[in-house]
């Protein structure tokens, strides 16, 4: 049956568009085994490579071992399917290598304290190990026909999409300038500390590095560092890096004015961050969900989403990267109310028609959901 052009459309907006976005990430959704296998479009990608890039941080070059293409836009995601201790834990790492060269896509992990997934890969992963990979997910990408000059903000790991961007702005749009200013706790953080030498070298009067190092990212500090981009008033402003750094970025950027519509940000939430939050309601909430033409009685547990509950019913909800960011799980409220845990990527007028990502959202007692 041929899927409804609307819908056609608006999903590969999401996915090609090249605005401004971010994402919920990385966590593992508590889906039954049985359901993975059934549900998931996943694909199978070969380490070819790991290169080992600070003491905590590894790149991961992968390909397809049929020789077939592995595409995305700078500054997605894929999803890792990670085998650790008997279970899948599903966690998402954003592509670090240039989209120009499809045959090969490189993701760059970094080890986080009591982090399952990312110390397994980290420490374990080998040339030659297979993984099973959804994706690409994510709108954090360049705004199509947007010609202004780019400044990026990282801290620690979050440099990683931002390098993807660099390295496509500076193959493919030579006269765009970019000013990276990249904070770390420490020089040894720094990741593609030798590659970023390199770009700035290879591309000097266009790329420039501004590196800030501490504990955290001092707001004085990084408002200095603004005042020494000369086209920061004309800039679209790409920020990714933890929520603390985030934090003061926005609040430097409120303090001059810049226009939301030019800053851009990727977010990121560890799985302990988002064990640690508190369940909305104190007990299980009673929803119906409707697919195919049936309508399903489920039962949502305190701290469990909507596509957590649904898929544990046995009701075949569709998904694919279980972050927010690709869409894939969206339904329609028809009764009741379905809290999310943001940012998302669903756009303002797919919000205002009463549409909710599934598996970020919590729903209220009697809610009535309908997915397609």
């Amino acid at each position: 049956m041929a899927r409804p052009i609307g819908r056609w459309l608006t999903k590969l907006r999401r996915d090609l568009r090249f605005a401004a976005g971010a994402r919920v990430a990385p966590f593992a959704p508590r889906i039954p085994r049985e359901r993975e296998a059934a549900l998931l479009p996943t694909r199978r990608l070969v380490v070819r490579e790991v290169v080992r890039e600070t003491p905590d941080a590894v790149t991961l070059w992968l390909e397809d071992p049929t020789g077939a293409a592995v595409p995305f836009v700078a500054g997605q995601f894929f999803t890792l399917m990670v085998p650790v201790g008997g279970e899948i834990l599903r966690r998402a790492y954003s592509a670090s290598s240039s989209p120009r060269d499809p045959s090969k896509v490189g993701l760059t992990i970094k080890r986080v304290a009591s982090g399952r997934a990312s110390t397994h890969l980290v420490e374990t992963a080998r040339a030659g190990d297979a993984l099973e990979v959804l994706g690409p997910s994510g709108n954090f990408t360049l705004a199509s026909g947007v010609t202004a000059p780019l400044v990026l903000v990282g801290g620690g790991s979050g440099i990683t999409p931002l390098i993807s961007i660099l390295r496509e702005v500076l193959e493919t749009e030579p006269g765009r300038a970019v000013t990276l200013v990249y904070a770390n706790r420490t020089p040894h953080d720094v990741i593609f500390a030798r590659a970023l030498e390199a770009l700035a070298a290879a591309h000097a009067g266009r790329f420039v590095v501004r590196s800030l190092f501490g504990a955290t990212l001092d707001a004085a500090a990084f408002a200095a560092e603004l005042t020494k981009i000369p086209f920061v008033a004309d800039a679209e402003i790409y920020v990714c890096g933890p929520e603390p750094m985030m934090h003061v970025v926005r609040e430097v950027l409120a303090s001059r004015a810049v226009p939301a519509s030019r800053i851009h940000e990727e977010r990121f939430v560890s799985p302990q961050a988002r064990a640690a939050k508190p369940a909305r309601s104190a007990g299980a909430v009673r929803v119906k969900i409707r697919l195919a033409g049936k309508e399903h009685d489920v039962l949502v547990p305190p701290g469990r989403t909507l596509l957590e509950a649904g898929l544990a019913a046995n009701v075949a909800m569709p998904f694919s990267c279980a972050l927010g960011g690709c869409g894939a799980c969206r339904v329609k409220v028809r009764a009741g109310k379905v809290e999310m845990d943001e940012p998302t990527c669903l756009t303002e007028d797919e919000r205002a028609l009463g549409y909710v990502l599934a598996c970020v959202g919590t729903p209220s007692d009697g809610a009535i959901v309908e997915a397609s």
